[in-house]
């Protein structure tokens, strides 16, 4: 699935070649604004948890689903009698039945490249849940199709879209920060389904908590701190009180380097109750905190004796993030994700189970 165990991995010459190789088009196809509807036809495939938390944000932005698919039947009849929309149990079906404007992908991640690519190929903008595929041939695969049909496709890193964080990359980027030198995301609870559902099932998945959740983490480190030069990673999984060793990795950690010499730790877990969801950036001048739990920004500056609070205005990353793809598919507003962003991540992801593995006992 992974390549062999090996040294610290050197990614930043093929992250610059996929920038330079997926340069954006003048000519992506997207609705004019002068001949979209009101409301867009959208489509949904995948009606499981991530299914229903964009259709409750596509609802929060004004639309109904035109048509919602499941490989399993009864899951898109049921989410059709919630959300609305005409339930289809193959998304093949839906393309070849539906005249649709755009589509969020939300199932597991090892079929993305499969619907993504027939989407785009029909002319369909797609915004794909993240991790964008589980293998790099499949990212790169989709960023190909985008390219050479000129189709909108988005990648769901939705946390570039929450509000704390956008401020915090504000704070960046006024200096508030200093120089900027290190970066920590922890990222951990007590995943309770993980056994009995396709999270845990490599060859749906790609992986366990690596790939599922430092997805995250490394695109909040790309959109904070710059390009990702070199990764490595530490995963284990074992029997605990919560439950026997898993097929997959159940705890990760991550180290990454920037381009220009910042540090990135990023821990992640499945077993380690309570839940914590946390970013720190650290500068010369000051340290941010951001709290997912508490929704909170704080900023301390380095002749401060307590951390304060940064105002923040009060929305969801989903919201915001739809929000702005039903821009981009309008016609109205410039893409903030391109699928580079997808197969860059994916590349430090893989780069990072290679790195596995060095024993000194």
């Amino acid at each position: 699935m992974h390549g062999a165990p090996g040294a610290v991995s050197k990614i930043a010459a093929r992250t610059r070649a996929t920038q330079q190789a997926l340069q954006p088009r003048k000519d992506t196809k997207l609705l004019s604004t002068e001949d979209s509807r009101e409301n867009l036809r959208i489509g949904i495939v995948g009606c499981g948890g991530i299914g229903g938390r964009h259709l409750l944000s596509y609802q929060n932005n004004g639309h109904t689903p035109a048509a919602l698919a499941d490989a399993f039947p009864e899951a898109a009849a049921k989410a059709a009698e919630k959300w609305g929309g005409k339930p289809y149990g193959d998304w093949r079906e839906m393309f070849a039945q539906e005249q649709l404007d755009a589509i969020s992908v939300c199932t597991p991640p090892n079929v993305h490249r499969e619907i993504s690519v027939a989407a785009l190929e029909a002319g369909i903008p797609v915004l794909c849940e993240k991790p964008m595929t589980t293998t790099l041939a499949d990212a790169e695969a989709i960023a190909q199709a985008a390219e050479s049909t000129g189709t909108l496709f988005f990648i769901g890193h939705c946390h570039r879209f929450q509000p704390q964080i956008q401020k915090l990359r504000e704070l960046i980027d006024a200096g508030e920060l200093g120089a900027v030198r290190m970066f920590r995301t922890r990222i951990g609870f007590h995943f309770l389904r993980a056994e009995s559902s396709w999270f845990t099932d490599a060859e749906i998945s790609g992986g366990g908590i690596l790939i599922d959740t430092h997805v995250h983490s490394v695109d909040i480190f790309r959109y904070l701190c710059g390009e990702v030069e070199e990764v490595t990673a530490l995963t284990s999984t074992m029997d605990t009180p919560l439950g026997p060793a898993m097929r997959v990795e159940d705890s990760a950690i991550m180290t990454v380097r920037s381009t220009e010499g910042v540090l990135g730790v990023m821990e992640a877990s499945w077993r380690t109750p309570p839940g914590e969801v946390q970013v720190t950036v650290y500068g010369t001048a000051a340290r941010a905190v951001v709290n997912y739990q508490t929704l909170q920004l704080t900023l301390q500056k380095a002749d401060e004796k307590e951390a304060r609070p940064i105002e923040v205005e009060d929305a969801n990353r989903f919201d915001r993030e739809i929000e702005h793809f039903l821009a981009c598919v309008r016609g109205e507003q410039q893409p903030r994700l391109k699928p580079e962003d997808g197969v860059i991540a994916i590349r430090c992801l893989m780069a990072a189970y290679e790195s596995r593995g060095v024993q000194v006992l």
